[in-house]
């Protein structure tokens, strides 16, 4: 048993035990021969009963012997077979009512305890007016055994109904009376009452009211109507039966009175309460709205339609559109409207103020979904929205209030546009791929015999230098092919760690050749390697050199070549991963660029060149991004230009060294040629008997693979193979490696072609290849290649 029920049983006895005492000490009226008698010990039961619930109020009255009494009152008669039962069960009633209104937040009005007593009453009364008057004869009351001969007279029972009618309300009032007084409810650990001070107050108040009436009708009888007795028997001790009367109606009528007022302060305290909690909730809500909107990224603008001022504007708002918050609130969103702001629509065309979402919202009555609106102001020179508006309505219907919401998408716009400039180089790309792939075919055929011819014919004849020459152009030819193969999708650079600051001042040195234009070189001495294509990033330094140059129109023009270390650790304007590279910076004092211009400088086929090919800087930027640096422009007109772009650094590192053969290195062995090009394979079996080899050509993989299986049949395998990777209509080189990998897993095979896949040429080894050609090529690097091969070969030996 837990602490609390223990104390319920203890209080619930002591109060039982306190009615029966007090139920001794009944009031008795006396009317000619009838006597009435108010039994107050019921009231201590019926407190329990109505705090605690009707089990309560059964212990206090019946163990507790509040109504037993009567047992002992009554040593005979009638009185204690109708009495207690029923005092007993009336306590049970209202304990039972109790525990059914205090489960409910609202009680309905038959569960208030004063009208559900009606039912228990006129059920009383039935009993009266039956058992009662059947009782009476066989069990006569104390003060009169002669009731017993004779039936009961009417009007005798009718006055014990009003007496039990009166005695009911009366118990029920005080019960309400001691049940809002702080100390009971302090006694019996009852919550505090809504108002419980007032209350508390309003009910002593009463019940003072009540004692002093009392103490005037006391002296009031004693000095003008009653001269018998004392002053004592008037107060307490035998008051007359009418004044006695009287004086509890009118008490009874203050204690009403008291708990109706207290009741209505209950009720004012209640919704008083009630209307705290729900401002606080409402002002929580709105302090929770307020928060969230002030946490979120979106702007969100509300403006009422009939002043057109704001009155809602977020941070977020406020940041984006780069005005002062306190500001801009309450200002007139139309009126007030700053003539330097420009809002253009998705395709650039300029919308006036009707032509917005926000006026759309709160004038057409239109709601508009995810509008893009490019916004230029003087706080945000360049930015673009994604817009959505809808009318706010009031209860009639009516547009009372505009709602704008608008996010910046500048960021996702750029991308977008970045992602149409890859399309756009990876088109480009795929059209460049297979030109070049075509173009280095014819230059591998017209670079051989040119490099065959050049064997054949005198140093110091005349016509040596003729082929020099054409030898000369069909390299420059190769370089054309190089540019195209920047656009090929896979044709990523062939790396290899160099020395930047080397590499800029020669290929810068040779685009300034014939030019009055001055350079200057800032390079720290230990400006750190990279892994570079040396071609690609030489092509990068000319072209930016050329427009240097070009864009300086005064003789005493300058160019400024600078070399940095960087170290970058986190977000970075060019979108670079965290890491170690080195920036290098083009700056001339040229003419400069327009402002609306730059975004469109890497586009390809864009130029201001009367005969430029818009390629030049496209190139510069796909190189640059295939080796996963960066490049920018800084330029204004009139003030030069300056090109930065970024690659990653090997800090620490050291320069690849190649070593060129520059002879001819004879060989011998048997060579199987996979090529579909007739000039192609036409020369390169002229080129490797020229190096003492013996070729065999075929023209497609399925019949250089049957080729290769009879040849290692017949006990006399290929020493190498040069396999083209794209055959028209075939199987290229890759998959005939394959096959040939699973007849003789021995095999020496060169991957070659004019169209540079970097999985397959830049990372030959992974797939079993022993070396590469890339088209066009010369007798001198067959025979490097054939030569290195060969000197494997004895060294595994």
């Amino acid at each position: 048993m837990n602490r609390e029920k223990a104390y319920k049983i203890v209080i619930s006895l002591l109060f039982g035990f306190i009615g029966f005492i007090t139920n001794f000490f009944p009031i008795n009226f006396q009317f000619d021969t009838l006597i009435a008698s108010f039994l107050f010990g019921l009231l201590f039961p019926m407190v329990i009963a109505q705090a605690w619930g009707w089990r309560y109020g059964l212990l206090s009255s019946t163990l507790g012997l509040g109504c037993q009494s009567m047992w002992f009152y009554w040593t005979s008669g009638w009185g204690k077979v109708i009495s207690i039962p029923f005092f007993t069960l009336w306590v049970v009633w209202h304990g039972y009512w109790a525990d059914k209104r205090n489960k409910i937040k609202q009680s309905k009005a038959i569960m208030n305890f004063y009208v559900i007593e009606i039912i228990f009453r006129i059920i009383n009364i039935v009993v009266l007016f039956t058992l009662f008057r059947f009782m009476f004869r066989f069990n006569p009351p104390p003060w009169d055994p002669t009731e017993t001969q004779t039936t009961v007279d009417i009007s005798y029972v009718i006055f014990i109904s009003i007496k039990e009618l009166f005695n009911a309300y009366l118990i029920l009032v005080l019960t309400d009376v001691l049940l809002h007084l702080k100390t009971m409810r302090t006694i019996l650990k009852l919550e505090k009452l809504d108002g419980q001070i007032s209350t508390s107050f309003i009910i002593e108040l009463s019940m003072l009211f009540g004692a002093v009436y009392w103490i005037f009708a006391s002296i009031v009888d004693f000095f003008l109507y009653y001269k018998e007795g004392s002053f004592l028997d008037y107060l307490a001790l035998n008051i007359p039966s009418y004044s006695l009367m009287v004086r509890l109606i009118i008490i009874f009528l203050c204690l009403a009175f008291g708990l109706i007022v207290s009741r209505a302060i209950r009720r004012t305290y209640k919704s008083e309460t009630l209307m705290q909690k729900a401002r606080a909730e409402l002002e929580k809500s709105q302090t929770i709205l307020e928060s969230a909107l002030e946490q979120i990224n979106t702007g969100i603008v509300i403006t009422d339609t009939k002043t057109q001022r704001i009155i809602l504007f977020n941070s977020a708002a406020a940041k984006i559109l780069g005005v002062n918050r306190e500001k801009i609130l309450n200002t007139e969103i139309f009126k007030d409207h700053d003539p330097r702001w420009q809002l253009k629509d998705s395709k650039n065309h300029e919308m006036s103020v009707a032509e917005t979402p926000l006026f759309d919202a709160m004038f057409n009555n239109k709601t508009i979904h995810n509008m893009e609106i490019h916004l230029k102001n003087p706080n945000v020179p360049d930015c673009w929205l994604l817009v959505s508006s809808s009318p706010i309505k009031d209860k009639s219907g009516a547009v009372a209030a505009g709602f704008v919401l608008f996010t910046d998408i500048t960021t996702r716009k750029r991308h977008d546009e970045q992602m149409m400039k890859d399309l756009k180089m990876e088109s480009l790309g795929i059209l460049a791929g297979g030109i070049a792939h075509d173009f280095n075919n014819l230059l591998t055929s017209v670079l051989g015999n040119i490099s065959l011819l050049k064997m054949n014919i005198k140093h110091d004849s005349k016509d040596f230098s003729t082929v020099l020459e054409a030898e000369m152009a069909t390299l420059r030819a190769k370089d054309l092919a190089r540019q195209l193969l920047t656009f090929a999708k896979g044709g990523k650079p062939a790396k290899k760690i160099t020395n930047i600051g080397e590499l800029v001042r020669k290929s810068a040195n040779f685009s300034l050749s014939g030019s009055s234009v001055a350079v200057n070189y800032v390079f720290p001495t230990d400006l750190w390697y990279v892994n570079i294509d040396p071609g690609q990033i030489s092509q990068v330094i000319q072209n930016l050199v050329i427009n240097a140059i070009q864009s300086i129109q005064s003789e005493e023009g300058k160019i400024t070549i600078t070399g940095t270390n960087l170290r970058i650790k986190g977000k970075n304007e060019q979108n670079l991963e965290k890491g170690d590279y080195i920036s290098i910076s083009i700056t001339d004092t040229g003419c400069g660029i327009p402002s609306d211009h730059i975004d469109e400088l890497f586009d390809p086929y864009f130029t201001t060149k009367e005969n430029g090919t818009g390629l030049g800087l496209t190139v510069c930027h796909s190189i640059i991004k295939k080796h996963q640096g960066a490049i920018k422009v800084d330029s204004c007109v009139g003030d030069g230009t300056t090109f930065t772009f970024y690659l990653p650094a090997l800090p620490n590192s050291q320069p690849d060294i190649i070593s060129e053969k520059e002879k001819l290195i004879e060989g011998k062995g048997k060579v199987l040629i996979l090529d579909d090009e007739t000039a192609v394979s036409r020369v390169l079996s002229i080129m490797l008997k020229r190096l003492k080899f013996s070729p065999h050509i075929t023209t497609n993989g399925n019949e250089t693979i049957e080729v290769y299986r009879k040849a290692l049949e017949n006990n006399e395998p290929f020493d190498f193979c040069i396999l083209d990777l794209t055959i028209k209509g075939g199987m290229g080189g890759l998959e005939t490696m394959e096959k040939l990998l699973e007849i003789d897993p021995s095999v020496k095979a060169i991957v070659s072609s004019g169209y540079a896949k970097e999985e397959i040429l830049n990372n030959y080894k992974e797939h079993q290849f022993k070396g590469k050609l890339a088209k066009p090529y010369t007798i001198q690097d067959l025979s490097n290649i054939l030569h290195q091969l060969t000197e494997e070969e004895t060294n595994e030996k």
